[in-house]
């Protein structure tokens, strides 16, 4: 796997990958310091990203249009968004949205909160015909009861951050059984925040290889990566080197085929970025 330099984001070199990189999960505080595109921007570039997928922040929610206008800052030759659902928005909002690059929609059930099966149908079924797709972020332990019905949901479900299980649950387990199955049966896997998994709360997806490897060899062609900068749920001084993490992924999915479909051609398939 040819790569440049491995340096943090602090030196806000760009790391050089074949093939068109893109995190698909960051998240952007306009006006903030130390969150702001520029920051992200910065930190995208260590890791050798060139195309950006802006997840809009839980904080942000009283800002519906703060993504699409991120999106616009970036270009959308290089940006896509992903937004929170608003009621209020009819078809024709939607086909706005779609033309600004927004191509989902979040829902976050936190801690042992259930995941709202009929809130993320009727969100799927009123964006399916645009091609968007739902993006569901729930603890591990929500997986077996709701896994194989969001699979067969109308448009395409992602899950974010290999499905925040636990660093102690085993691969035989019901929760990451119904995670595999999901993938198997159609769904899309975020390779994300391993630091969830990890025992030491590391950003090194070397540990959580075996999840990772599993994840990606039951769907080759519907696992994404994603940096979550700017990690915001982690203590300043244990936030990653977006480079450094990036490499670890790329170690644990053992192959130059796989790594370049997670980290270009399925991104690219799923947000529509050229070939």
């Amino acid at each position: 796997m040819g790569r440049g330099d491995q340096g943090g984001e602090h030196q806000g070199q760009l790391t050089a990958w074949p093939y068109p990189v893109c995190d698909t999960h960051s998240h952007v505080f306009p006006g903030e310091a130390g969150r702001d595109l520029d920051d992200y921007l910065a930190a995208a570039r260590s890791a050798g990203a060139t195309r950006h997928v802006v997840v809009h922040a839980k904080a942000l929610r009283h800002e519906p249009l703060c993504t699409p206008k991120t999106v616009a800052r970036i270009g959308l030759a290089r940006a896509r968004g992903v937004v929170w659902d608003d009621a209020r928005w009819n078809d024709a909002d939607r086909l706005r949205l779609h033309q600004a690059g927004v191509r989902g929609v979040r829902f976050l059930f936190e801690g042992t909160d259930a995941v709202d099966l009929a809130a993320v149908r009727g969100t799927a079924e009123r964006i399916a015909a645009l091609g968007w797709h739902v993006v569901v972020q729930a603890g591990g332990d929500a997986w077996p009861s709701c896994a194989a019905k969001l699979a067969a949901l109308p448009c395409p479900v992602v899950i974010d951050h290999i499905g925040r299980l636990a660093p102690d649950v085993p691969i035989a387990s019901p929760a990451f059984q119904a995670l595999l199955g999901f993938a198997r049966d159609g769904g899309w896997v975020k390779l994300s925040a391993p630091y969830y998994g990890t025992r030491d709360g590391s950003a090194d997806f070397r540990c959580v290889a075996d999840r990772v490897r599993a994840l990606v060899d039951a769907a080759p062609g519907r696992a994404v990566w994603g940096m979550n900068w700017p990690h915001l749920n982690l203590p300043a001084g244990r936030r990653p080197d977006e480079a450094a993490a990036v490499s670890t992924l790329v170690e644990a999915l053992g192959s130059d085929l796989a790594a370049g479909a997670v980290l270009a051609r399925n991104p690219a398939l799923l947000y529509g970025f050229e070939s």
